[in-house]
């Protein structure tokens, strides 16, 4: 069994590897502070999947309410969980503010225990920093003394931050940051990923939007860090795998016949992550759906359509077929074109609820 320290010496690499990253949505007890053990449960659905890594303190993870002493603990209890594993997932911390400085100081604790293989870096918020300031920004943290060692995946979101990165300011990056090796890219524009893809090639880049999985993998993205991988981590792996092999037929049909669209408009049906955390509750894994102002808990006409369509999907997620399950039908030569199956012969109502839990969502349906 590797040590902790083993695991960090040989994943600790300047690489992000390819695939699909699960945001960590931070569970809270009636008292507001952190549940461990549903983070241990959702710790352990993450393992039973194929998902590449968790990515812990993102946007999902509510992570502008947290202490940086509750940072520390949660990074360090699942880093200690998956150490024991022996096929370890790949742990990103996301970190970020609107004060470079402080940015860097609030890093040294993490480093100093190795709980990260990998920092997210966000672009700051508020203060609207021109583009020189978004270089300066990155080049100030990434060649940090404590972060230099590490791989470092930039993350532009205008939609939170209310300004964009241009992509020739990501080349800028690159060029005096050879850690900085990948990007989550979610500021929903095609044209801006093509331009950094031709501008920086050698650059990852990951998809901030489940929904555009299918377009980003169409131009050579590496994966996707994942909100709806919460509840359906093993579905988007599948479609990211079809993808990544050039099975774009498969990945299409996955994404469409189990309306993998629509769910992902659910789980942005409020702002992000009062959806998924209600999710995370109707599957059974988290205890409640507490959040920390000023974020409230999913209205409750809302209840009854984000627990059916969850629980299908939950339940199908249990069902999908392997990915050489999945080739192997393409290569018969019996195969037609359109007659791909995708789930194991099963009830496909099939869900991850018991009775009891069931009984519990149908009540809120009405609440």
């Amino acid at each position: 069994m590797e040590t902790s320290k083993e695991i960090f010496t040989h994943k600790a690499l300047l690489d992000i590897p390819d695939g699909i990253y699960t945001v960590l949505v931070t569970p809270f007890k009636e008292n507001n502070t952190i549940d461990y053990d549903s983070i241990r449960k959702w710790f352990e659905y993450q393992v039973n999947s194929d998902v590449t890594g968790v990515v812990l303190m993102g946007t999902t993870s509510e992570s502008p309410t947290m202490k940086s002493i509750e940072v520390f603990s949660i990074s360090k209890y699942i880093y200690e969980l998956n150490s024991y594993l022996e096929s370890p997932k790949f742990i990103i911390i996301g970190i970020g503010g609107n004060d470079t400085q402080k940015v860097i100081d609030d890093v040294s604790s993490l480093v100093a225990g190795k709980y990260a293989h990998g920092f997210m870096v966000t672009v700051p918020s508020y203060n609207k920093p021109t583009q020189e300031g978004i270089y300066q920004h990155f080049n100030a943290i990434a060649n940090s003394h404590d972060i230099s060692k590490f791989p470092v995946i930039m993350y532009n979101v205008p939609g939170r931050t209310s300004v964009n990165m241009e992509p020739t300011t990501i080349k800028r990056i690159c060029e005096s940051c050879p850690n900085v090796v990948a990007i989550k890219e979610a500021s929903g524009s095609m044209d801006q990923v093509m331009k950094i893809r031709t501008l920086v090639p050698t650059l990852k880049v990951f998809a901030g939007d489940d929904k555009l999985i299918l377009d980003f993998m169409a131009h050579g993205a590496s994966g996707v860090i994942s909100v709806a991988s919460n509840i359906i981590p093993d579905i988007m792996v599948r479609i990211y795998q079809s993808c990544a092999k050039d099975l774009f037929v498969v990945g299409r049909t996955i994404f469409y016949e189990l309306r993998i669209g629509q769910f992902v408009d659910l789980l942005f049906c409020e702002s992000n992550p009062i959806p998924v955390k209600f999710m995370l509750w109707v599957i059974g894994l988290y205890k409640n759906y507490k959040m920390r102002l000023p974020m409230t808990e999913l209205s409750s006409t809302k209840h009854g359509e984000v627990s059916k369509l969850t629980l299908q999907l939950a339940g199908l997620n249990t069902l999908i077929m392997s990915m050489d399950e999945i080739t192997s039908q393409i290569m018969d030569s019996s195969y037609l074109y359109g007659s791909l199956d995708i789930i194991k012969h099963a009830d496909p109502h099939a869900s991850v609820q018991n009775s009891d839990e069931s009984d519990h969502v149908e009540r809120n349906d009405d609440a």
